[in-house]
């Protein structure tokens, strides 16, 4: 009953920009949100933009070896087929030096985000 009295309230649907996290993509960020739409979907809608940055697949196994150290780290030659990994994106690049962190990208993602 709350949902129609606030589609009644106001007739105008309210937009909301979904940015999904790290190593997703804008479909796979939209399927896991699906339950939210049917929800919702009388009140907003929701929009769905990839980030612009592609994930390098030296990137991704350097962090899986940081999350899993006793693991034996995977034969690069075997498993890198392209140097991306398929589908998997980023918002922008944290990387790390002396203690200072710097956001790789960062600006060209607002610039992105702000044209949409």
């Amino acid at each position: 009953k709350y949902v129609n009295i606030m589609a009644t309230l106001n007739p105008r649907r309210l937009r909301v920009l979904c940015l999904h996290g790290y190593k997703q993509y804008d479909e796979h960020f939209k399927h896991r949100t699906n339950a939210l739409q049917k929800a919702l979907k009388k009140m907003i809608d929701l929009h769905y933009i990839s980030a612009p940055h592609r994930v390098r697949y030296n990137v991704h196994l350097a962090e899986q070896q940081k999350l899993k150290p006793n693991e034996a780290k995977p034969d690069e030659k075997k498993v890198i087929d392209s140097e991306f990994l398929p589908r998997a994106r980023a918002w922008w690049d944290s990387q790390e030096s002396n203690g200072i962190h710097t956001y790789v990208g960062l600006a060209e993602t607002i610039k992105y985000i702000a044209s949409f």
